[in-house]
């Protein structure tokens, strides 16, 4: 009861009489209370109910006139849109069974076995598009304390250095990769650096890098590096293998569903081809 009492103070605004499940009209197209229900929070105060309703209404509204007007000055294409709201519904509903399909008959546990055989048929396939690393970056802000100790932590294989190195980012970074163990996209790990410093990269050098500008300073360790053209690893490809075969299986699943659904009408005599 306290909605519905909200909604009819919040359409006193609205001016004039209507009938009581009305709350807004434009040409013949009517807006009712049941459409608000679930518009307002519990809890609302009496006044923020109130501004929600009335924003509603008002957009509802606009959304109406602009409708009546679209079909108004392009009515000389509505045959034309009419035909293509039909061709969305009729994709819409098949994509929908084909969903319904894929969830009931189709298998979507993959093997890694099948994974890494799907690569290695496909490498040519897979080439990669973009550069990849395995490294570490590290941007502070000019004047950052213990930079030298920063750098020593950088190419410090030690299993102790790793957590001072962290430790360090956390306090002093305002961006880092540490993670040096995975291939990574290189766009990826140095997005925050400018893209002419990022050109000044040497990506073939296991050495430090380091670059600056008139804000930052900026770390680089690349310790393994593949560029585009070149042969990825599996693990940068596989999530979207599995999704190649999951797609794959799919196709196969729907195709056999139109095969059986074709048959079994050709049995019944749903159809005929005339000639």
């Amino acid at each position: 009861m306290a909605v519905i009492g909200m909604l009819t103070t919040a359409c006193d605004w609205f001016g004039g009489a209507q009938p009581d499940n009305v709350v807004a009209r434009v040409n013949e197209q009517y807006l009712y209370r049941s459409q608000l229900s679930d518009l307002v929070p519990e809890g609302s105060s009496a006044d923020d109910s109130g501004r929600l309703v009335k924003a509603y209404v008002e957009s509802w509204i606009r959304e109406e006139l602009l409708l009546a007007e679209a079909k108004k000055q392009l009515s000389a294409r509505s045959t034309a849109i009419d035909q293509k709201l039909e061709d969305y519904r009729r994709s819409l509903l098949i994509y929908s069974l084909e969903d319904e399909i894929m969830a009931s008959q189709m298998d979507t546990a993959i093997d890694p076995q099948l994974i890494e055989s799907y690569f290695d048929l496909n490498k040519a396939q897979f080439l990669l598009r973009d550069p990849i690393l395995k490294g570490r970056y590290v941007k502070v802000e000019n004047g950052a304390p213990k930079t030298d100790l920063l750098r020593r932590l950088l190419v410090s294989k030690r299993s102790k250095d790793e957590k001072l190195l962290a430790d360090y980012c956390l306090q002093y970074a305002t961006n880092y990769q540490l993670n040096d163990s995975s291939w990574v996209y290189a766009e990826e790990v140095l997005r925050s650096m400018p893209r002419d410093k990022m050109q000044e990269v040497n990506y073939n050098s296991r050495s430090l890098f380091e670059t600056s500008d008139e804000q930052f300073q900026y770390f680089v360790v690349v310790n393994s590096f593949r560029d585009v053209g070149q042969e990825p690893p599996l693990e940068i490809e596989r999530n979207n293998i599995r999704d190649l075969i999951l797609l794959q299986r799919r196709q196969q699943a729907i195709a056999r569903y139109i095969d059986e659904m074709y048959q079994r009408a050709e049995l019944d005599q749903k159809f005929e081809i005339y000639p």
